[in-house]
């Protein structure tokens, strides 16, 4: 059986990944109602208007809807998200929806503190070119020098 590739991501990075992945597209509304219903627990509420591309959001403490769309709509679902103190298995579902794979909560294994394990679907991967540089460059956080060497 060929194991799984997956990458696992620290709470904070997970939080950092979903926000860069809503940066990368327009605004998705669907998706963004579905992880604010997820994250609020009702203290937020979304309407959708359908044929728009944003969604009225009241915010907890505020009476009155306001209307938001394109970067100003995503800045907010990524401050929703920064600031919803989620606990992992909330994060994890957030993640599942937003990079629509498989991903479970699990602990770090070298601080033992609670994270979230993405399957990226990679082990069936084949390159043109070496078979590698996707697998081994530092995409957490950036293109390195190294994998620039590579």
């Amino acid at each position: 059986m060929v194991e799984k590739d997956s990458i696992f991501l620290t709470i904070e990075q997970a939080i950092a990944a979903v926000c860069l992945d809503f940066r990368q597209y327009e605004p998705q509304v669907l998706l963004f109602s579905e992880i604010i219903s997820v994250l609020s627990k009702g203290d937020i509420i979304a309407k959708r208007v359908m044929g728009k591309d944003g969604l009225w959001i009241s915010m907890t403490g505020q009476r009155k809807m306001c209307w938001l769309e394109n970067f100003e709509l995503i800045e907010t679902m990524c401050d929703i998200i920064s600031n919803s103190k989620a606990d992992p298995i909330t994060l994890t579902a957030v993640c599942s929806r937003v990079f629509q794979t498989r991903a479970f909560t699990e602990k770090d294994p070298t601080s033992g503190q609670p994270g979230v394990r993405i399957l990226t679907g990679m082990e069936d991967f084949t390159c043109r070119q070496c078979g590698k540089c996707c697998r081994t460059l530092d995409y957490h956080n950036e293109v390195t020098s190294d994998d620039v060497v590579r």
